[in-house]
């Protein structure tokens, strides 16, 4: 008896790609710094790359573990992000994409100041998605954060016990970017 055996290759597999930040939704302020992480495996080789993209543009290429790249200055507008990772054996596949908007800063402007029940209150402008830091003093010297948060719309309210015998100035930064 006699035969032949055929030993075939196995099929290469496509690696795997995910977008780990910035998280889908996130808003930056322009000029924005963005960096763009990504997870990338292969489970029959190795990822030679991962290549980035804003929108349609190539913004950068990582070729080694952990994949990322720093977008600078983008100026304001919706971006499509996606990472493209290629293996050893030529196969890419491209992650799911995460939309980010930059926006034009607004100036960030206080009105004015307002007891009501016991409560100081005042509200400032802002631009939705961005951060915001609010600080007091007692000597406009040294200046201790009272609350950071994340602006829901274009006005945002502060507010806090009111106490008479306490002297405080009040001031609004807006963060760096996630």
């Amino acid at each position: 008896m006699s035969g032949t055996v055929i030993v075939q290759a196995a099929a290469n597999a496509p690696p795997s790609v995910t977008i780990t930040n910035p998280v889908s939704g996130a808003v930056f302020v322009e000029p924005a710094t963005v960096t763009i992480q990504a997870n990338a495996s292969d489970t029959d080789g190795s990822v030679t790359n991962v290549q980035f993209f804003a929108n349609t543009t190539l913004i950068g290429a990582d070729s080694a573990a952990p994949y990322s790249i720093v977008a600078n200055n983008l100026a304001a507008g919706s971006y499509a992000l996606k990472a493209v990772a290629v293996d050893n054996g030529g196969l890419s596949s491209t992650s799911a994409v995460v939309n980010i908007s930059v926006v034009a800063p607004v100036s960030i402007t206080l009105s004015p100041p307002l007891i009501t029940n016991g409560l100081f209150q005042f509200n400032y402008t802002a631009n939705a998605g961005a951060r915001y830091v609010i600080e007091n003093s007692s000597n406009l010297a040294s200046w201790t954060a009272v609350t950071t948060n994340t602006a829901s719309g274009s006005s945002e309210k502060f507010e806090e016990a009111f106490d008479a015998g306490l002297l405080r100035f009040y001031r609004v930064g807006r963060l760096p970017s996630p």
